[in-house]
């Protein structure tokens, strides 16, 4: 029974395989993940970007506007393997992020977000000798120091915002009181691995 379903399964195999090889980017370097976890990572960037990407399409067209997301989140943990100089390939791309989700835009305050970025770095705990964290944040149009050794929720330092309704982007102070656009994987957005807070967004996309 099993060899005739390893028979059955062949063409299929041919096509997964066919279509799993087909480039679809280059990377110039590594895009490592043995930092994402307690720091930003190329990986992390790669992937945030991405994301970013995927929206910058403006419609209609709009002069003092850029971009209508300009901050990505994604959680450590939904990247799983490193990503290799040179082509990339469906294969390569699946292997390093092995999921199903769907991408979601939506609105949150400043305040969220800080919020959202305290808890990425909660559980980890110098004193302990836990030094990092599957759900660390990585980024894309944020620009985030933190200082691990403070008490939980107030680690996070600074946070500056790449402006969106702009024409040329900058990156600018967070405004606890200001509405951001924002893309994460629908996994975070429905308060996977925690992030309750996601689900307060607004104008889901």
């Amino acid at each position: 029974a099993d060899e005739a379903v390893v028979l059955a399964m062949q063409p299929w195999k041919e096509v997964i395989d066919e279509t799993g090889s087909v480039v679809v980017g280059r990377t110039m370097v590594d895009l490592t993940k043995s930092d994402c976890s307690d720091q930003e990572c190329n990986l992390g960037n790669f992937f945030c970007d991405a994301m970013v990407h995927s929206f910058t399409g403006l419609t209609p067209f709009d002069q003092t506007a850029w971009t209508n997301v300009s901050i990505g989140l994604a959680a450590t943990g939904g990247m799983r393997v490193p990503l290799s100089r040179g082509n990339l390939t469906y294969a390569h791309l699946v292997s390093m992020s092995p999921f199903t989700n769907l991408l979601i835009a939506f609105n949150l305050p400043g305040s969220k977000i800080v919020e959202a970025l305290e808890y990425a770095v909660s559980k980890i705990d110098l004193d302990n000798g836990v030094s990092s964290s599957y759900i660390m944040l990585q980024v894309a149009g944020l620009k985030v120091s933190y200082d691990y050794t403070k008490p939980i929720n107030s680690r996070v330092i600074s946070v500056q915002v790449r402006c969106a309704d702009c024409p040329v982007p900058l990156y600018e102070p967070l405004v606890n009181t200001k509405i951001y656009r924002l893309v994460t994987p629908d996994f975070l957005h429905g308060g996977g691995d925690g992030f309750t807070m996601f689900t307060e967004g607004t104008d889901v996309q």
